[in-house]
């Protein structure tokens, strides 16, 4: 149950910032969007099951929704990333599998997983994300540069704060 408190607290933390802070966030024209609340979602363990992410992943939208008033365009964005996220981990996962209590964190899974990791459903949710905004079709050669801009800048955003607050422990 412990293994489950944190990854739900950091979730709270990140939705919490997104829904509270970063809510109407719209920085250099639209190219960059943030999408903050994305970080509680990525933290989540790693042997969750796929319909425990799917819900968890709803419910971020849905308040987000709500918050924002954003008429279904953050719910149909997370649940498309809960979705994602584990065909994601499966795609990613070593030959051996991932061990019962492993975390999907930078220093235990190593940067390269958690990077791209980070960049693959990041990209995908913003371009779900613009597509949808956007409306029609004749749009999306428009949307998808700032939508990529702004899935790399979120990325980036993400892997900052999670470099800051997991830090490895200094050894002597």
């Amino acid at each position: 149950m412990d293994r489950l408190i944190v990854p739900l607290a950091r979730w709270a933390a990140a939705l919490s910032v997104q829904g509270l802070i970063l809510r109407d966030a719209v920085w250099f024209h639209g190219w960059f969007c943030p999408a903050f609340h994305l970080m509680g979602l990525l933290l989540l363990p790693l042997t969750l099951s796929p319909v425990a992410i799917l819900l968890i992943s709803g419910i971020t939208g849905a308040l987000l929704d709500l918050l924002t008033a954003g008429g279904g365009l953050w719910t149909s964005s997370a649940l498309l990333f809960g979705a994602l996220l584990p065909v994601v981990n499966r795609l990613l996962a070593p030959r051996e599998g991932y061990e019962g209590d492993s975390r999907p964190t930078m220093t235990e899974q190593g940067p390269g997983w958690f990077i791209a990791r980070t960049l693959i459903l990041i990209t995908l949710h913003d371009l779900w994300r613009f597509g949808l905004e956007a409306g029609r079709w004749g749009l999306r050669w428009q949307t998808m540069p700032m939508a990529i801009t702004s899935a790399l800048a979120t990325s980036l955003l993400i892997l900052l704060i999670h470099r800051l607050f997991n830090a490895k422990p200094r050894t002597r």
